[in-house]
This record gives structure tokens, sequence and C-alpha cells, in this order.
């Protein structure tokens, strides 16, 4: 833990470093610490909204459920999560690039068609394939039912707006 935190404060300060160095003269391009601050709080209310339902289900849950639980966030959504880092993480620099509104909006829709596409292609192979791949590997220790797979893909789907929306914020 010390460590990862110590690695966190050494690229904040590394960052903070090459922020306040003098711009060349002429240049635009600015920071806003206060724009700064701003999307620092929009993520780290989305990054608890994540880990609310690690702090919650072994509470909420019995010790089965939570197994079952388990295995359906580690089949389901993963891939939605990595999509969901992939489409934000992509999505920032080339709206940063962008020269006009109607440029960024066009990028926004054509970011959103695709993260859409892709994760309904998923979420439809997931669907079918993710109780076959717990049989498989789990022996048929856990049974997913379709309304919990459905569960998991809307949380998914959810997971994939939230990453666009923080983006474009």
């Amino acid at each position: 833990g010390a460590l990862v935190a110590g690695q966190y404060v050494l690229l904040s300060l590394v960052g903070w470093g090459i922020l306040g160095r003098r711009r060349a003269e002429g240049s635009k391009e600015g920071h806003s610490l206060w724009e700064g601050l701003s999307l620092l709080g929009i993520t780290a209310a989305a990054l608890l909204l994540m880990q609310l339902e690690r702090l919650l289900a072994p509470r909420l849950l019995s010790l089965e459920d939570l197994a079952r639980f388990a295995v359906v966030a580690t089949l389901v959504g993963s891939p939605f999560r990595m999509l969901q880092m992939g489409a934000g993480y992509t999505l920032l620099p080339r709206l940063r690039a962008a020269t006009s509104p109607q440029a960024r909006w066009k990028l926004v829709r054509h970011e959103a068609l695709a993260v859409a596409l892709i994760g309904g292609a998923g979420g439809i192979i997931l669907l079918s394939a993710a109780p076959w791949i717990a049989d498989r590997l789990l022996a048929g220790k856990y049974e997913l039912s379709t309304g919990l797979m459905v569960a998991a893909l809307v949380s998914g789907v959810a997971k994939l707006a939230d990453a666009i929306a923080t983006t474009m914020v």
C-alpha cells in the first residue's frame, strides 16, 4: 500500500512539475487548476460508485450468492470494464485535439456508436457464452441465471455510458 501511495505522490510531483514549467511565447494552451479539480471530483465520484458494489455486496449477500456474484463479475463485468477504460482514455486526447464544437460532437457520436456496437455484440456473446464457460471452468458449481446475466450486462452498459460522459466532461 505504501509503495503504491509513494508512486502516486512521485508521479503527481512530476506531473505538477511539467505543468509548472513556463510555456513557449505565443502558446495559448494552458491548464486550469479548477478544470483539473472538477475532473478529479467527477472521476472520484465515478470510482466511488464503482467500488460501492464491492463494499455492499459482502454485507448484503450470502456466501453462496457472493461467490456467484464474483463469477458473474469476472466473466461479464471484466470485459465491460476493459472497454470502459479504453473508451475513456482514447476519447479524451482526440476531444482535446478537435478544432471545433461540431468536430467534437461528431467524434463523440462516432465513439458512442462504436462503443455501443462493440458493447452490444459483446453483450450478446457474453450472455450466451458466460454460463457455458462457468459450467466448464467451475464444473457446474454455480448456475448463472439469465436474470443475473442481464443485470450484469445492464451494469456493463452503464459503465460504458459513464466512460463517454465522464470523458466529455
